[in-house]
Formats: structure tokens, C-alpha cells, sequence
């Protein structure tokens, strides 16, 4: 038997985090007269600021963060509480970095191949693939880094390991588009003299 006590939030006013409101009526009226040892208390909450996070203005939400900071309480992700979870998180797209420009840019061919043959679902997926890419923090080595990234299914993963073992995507070739061209293939062709 376990007893629960659940609280919402909703409105946009001082009850609602990152304000302190709920925690102060909480502990005022709801606690059995018990102020709560803040040194030995934790918050809990995925909204961070972290990358990947919900957004809000622009910026990764971190509402939970700054409630802990506001109460005067220690704040945890659920993966330092709980441990990595299994779930896909989303990926936070702000514009193109440049780190895998070819690789970003062979999927945005996808998908207009995919849009110009009228199958515009598949067209959005490839095209919200190739806006995770170009946006992507980091060089991409292996598909198995995306594992984890919402959006990004089996099919994708496919086809990234495709390209970065091969330099093309089958599909692209068999319709005869070319896949965009890297230093890589460029000096190739030069020492072949095509």
C-alpha cells in the first residue's frame, strides 16, 4: 500500500515550476506539518536544458532545473536516478554544422526522389533524417551512434551505415541520381581521370 499525493500545475502562475508556488502549499498545508530536510531531499525531472530536451524559445527546457535551484533542493536527471533508459530521445536541430554535409545531403536527395515519385510520407521521414544530420554535433562515424535519436528508425540506420560504408545509396543510384560529392570521391575521380 502506498500513499500518493499528485498535484498539477494548470496555469501559468506562481504554482507552476520553475516557481516555487506548489512545493511552498505543499509543504504549508499538505505535509503533516513536516518541513522537509532540503539537505537530504532531491527533485527529480528530465527537463534539464539539456540537448534534446523539450524546447522552449530556442532553447532546451530546463524547468525542472531551475525548480530544484528555486526550492533549494539537489537536482537529478531520471538517467542519474532511474539509469539510461531505452527510449529514443529527440534531437535538438538548430541549422547545419558542416560535419556531415554529404552524408545529410544524400538523404535530402532521398527524399525528393521519394516526394518527385509521390510518396510524401516517406519523403518527410527522409527529410526530417536529413535535418538531423546536417545538424548533428558531432562527425558521424557509424550509424549505431543515432541509435538513440527520435526520428531516426531502422531503415535510416540502413541506410547511413550504406553511405558511410560506400559513399552512395543504392536507391539513389538505381534512379539514377548521383550522390553528392566528397573530397574523398573528387580526388578519386581526379587520379581516374573522370
Amino acid at each position: 500500500h502506498i500513499e500518493a499525493q499528485v498535484f498539477l500545475a494548470t496555469s501559468d502562475d506562481s504554482f507552476r515550476k520553475p516557481m516555487s508556488g506548489m512545493w511552498e502549499l505543499f509543504v504549508e498545508e499538505f505535509n503533516g506539518g513536516v518541513k522537509p530536510d532540503l539537505k537530504s531531499s532531491f527533485y527529480c525531472g528530465d527537463m534539464a536544458g539539456r540537448q534534446g530536451d523539450v524546447m522552449k524559445n530556442d532553447q532546451p527546457s530546463a524547468t525542472d532545473k531551475e525548480f530544484a535551484e528555486t526550492v533549494g533542493i539537489e537536482f537529478k536527471t531520471p538517467e542519474e536516478v532511474f539509469g539510461e533508459g531505452d527510449a529514443k530521445k529527440e534531437f535538438a536541430q538548430k541549422g547545419s554544422t558542416g560535419l556531415n554535409t554529404e552524408l545529410a545531403g544524400a538523404f535530402s536527395q532521398l527524399a525528393g526522389l521519394y516526394r518527385s515519385n509521390g510518396e510524401n510520407f516517406k519523403a518527410s521521414a527522409f527529410d526530417k533524417v536529413h535535418n538531423i544530420l546536417a545538424a548533428y554535433p558531432s562527425k558521424i562515424t557509424a550509424a549505431k551512434e543515432l541509435n538513440k535519436v527520435a526520428g531516426v528508425g531502422k531503415s535510416s540506420l540502413s541506410k547511413i551505415d550504406e553511405f558511410l560504408k560506400t559513399g552512395t545509396l543504392a536507391a539513389l543510384e538505381e534512379a539514377g541520381a548521383k550522390a553528392p560529392e566528397t573530397k574523398e570521391s573528387l580526388q578519386v575521380d581526379k587520379f581516374l581521370n573522370l
